[in-house]
C-alpha cells in the first residue's frame, strides 16, 4: 500500500492535509469548505485534532468551551483580549 502511495504521488499537487478543531461549526465549516475547494486540485484530508487527541481529551476542551461559552462568556472576551487583541495599534 505505502508503495502504491508513493508510485502515485504527484509532485505538481501534493496532497493536502487540513487541521481544524471542532470548538464549535465555524472551524468545521470553513476546515470542510477549504477542503472541498481543493478537493478538484489534489487529495485533501481533513483532522480534527480534538478528535486524535488522547485520554478524551478533546472531549473535555470541547465541552470546556462550550460551559465558558454559556456560563462565563466574559471569560472568552477576556482570552480573545490577551491572546489575540494586538496592542501596538
Amino acid at each position: 500500500m505505502v508503495a502504491n502511495a508513493v508510485d502515485q504521488y504527484d509532485p505538481a499537487a501534493p496532497p493536502i492535509m487540513i487541521l481544524t478543531a471542532s470548538m464549535g461549526s465555524g472551524h468545521t465549516r470553513a476546515a470542510e469548505e477549504l477542503a472541498r475547494r481543493l478537493s478538484g486540485w489534489t487529495t485533501v484530508l481533513v483532522v480534527d485534532l480534538l478528535d486524535v487527541l488522547p485520554w478524551r481529551l478533546g472531549t473535555a476542551l470541547r465541552d470546556g468551551y462550550a460551559l465558558m461559552l454559556r456560563r462565563a462568556p466574559w471569560l472568552h472576551e477576556g482570552i480573545f483580549q490577551v491572546f489575540f487583541v494586538s496592542r501596538t495599534a
